[in-house]
């Protein structure tokens, strides 16, 4: 198969260490040599190792999608001059044949990519990243207060305090206040619509004090 990339390295990302398979032209001619390397993950190692593969040669680096384990190691070469560093799909990567090895892994990476055979995930800019996992801590955010709501709300059912069938957001300050005169059995005012700033989610309900 022809070989669009003289020099390239396929790295296979871990939590502690990366495997580094360097494919560059071998001693006779058409042949191909491989070189394993491996690094630590801390960001001056990986620094280290941007450096060693330019000192290497290496025009092109291909890695597959780690999670937030990729991120350094990518960062990191992205610091020096590279013509492309991919960060692939695992699933475009096919399995390879026998045993499984982290040098496994990296070498068929770099012999996949050598050939055109492998194609980058869009990686999106600096600032257009930060959007976007500011949009996304957003969303958790939201549904985990949404979860919150459902556990409360299933937990006075439970106890038979039906405070949703009366109030139309039982984290209001009206349902709050509710919870509150309930609490201390102070059941003076027996009408929900009486209550300043009340809002019934059923017109004409009658609340109840007592609870299991």
């Amino acid at each position: 198969m022809r070989v669009l990339y003289e020099r390239v390295a396929g790295i296979d990302v871990h939590k502690d260490m990366v495997k580094v398979a360097v494919r560059s032209p071998g001693d006779k001619p058409w042949t191909r040599k491989t070189e394993i390397l491996e690094f630590r993950t801390f960001y001056g190692v990986l620094q280290h190792m941007a450096g060693e593969l330019a000192r290497r040669g290496v025009t092109h680096v291909v890695m597959e999608a780690s999670g937030v384990y990729t991120e350094p190691v990518y960062y990191a070469l992205c610091g020096r001059d590279f013509s492309e560093v991919a960060v692939i799909n695992p699933a475009h990567a096919k399995a390879l044949k026998g045993h499984k090895t982290d040098a496994k892994d990296c070498a068929r990476l770099a012999e996949l990519f050598e050939c055109g055979l492998l194609r980058g995930s869009y990686i999106p800019p600096a600032e257009l990243k930060e959007v976007r996992d500011l949009t996304r801590y957003r969303m958790k955010t939201v549904q985990a207060r949404t979860s919150e709501i459902q556990r409360l709300a299933k937990a006075l059912e439970s106890a038979g305090i039906k405070l949703g069938s009366v109030a139309s957001d039982i984290t209001g300050k009206s349902a709050a206040a509710r919870s509150k005169r309930s609490s201390t059995g102070n059941a003076a005012v027996r009408c929900w619509r009486t209550w300043p700033k009340a809002r019934c989610a059923r017109p004409g309900s009658w609340p109840t004090c007592r609870w299991r």
